[in-house]
């Protein structure tokens, strides 16, 4: 399983293009083969701050979604909202709590 965090700082004014733009994009990403969760998050404090929880069933998974033309257009058309490029962290799961987990 492939677990990430992508994190996007909107320009100042360019919060609510940038969630629309990520809101859209959830439609195409929820119905791609091997992804198991994808979770928008907007700060309370920092509404030009985003947080993208994901997972994947697989490398393979994560590797066709980075391919896609879906994504590299959302990419391409936030290039000028954002203040710097998405930033993507690699996680390892170390708690879960939840509905739906079994541990």
């Amino acid at each position: 399983m492939i677990l990430l965090l992508a994190t996007l700082k909107a320009k100042k004014g360019q919060a609510q293009e940038t969630l629309e733009a990520l809101g859209a994009f959830s439609d195409v990403v929820k119905s791609e083969p091997g992804t198991l969760a994808w979770r928008l998050c907007q700060s309370l404090t920092e509404p030009e701050q985003f947080f993208v929880f994901e997972t994947y069933k697989d490398q393979e998974a994560f590797e066709a979604h980075a391919r896609s033309e879906a994504f590299q257009s959302l990419v391409a058309s936030l290039a000028d909202r954002l203040e710097a490029p998405l930033e993507v962290t690699f996680l390892n799961e170390a708690v879960a709590v939840g509905q739906g987990i079994n541990r």
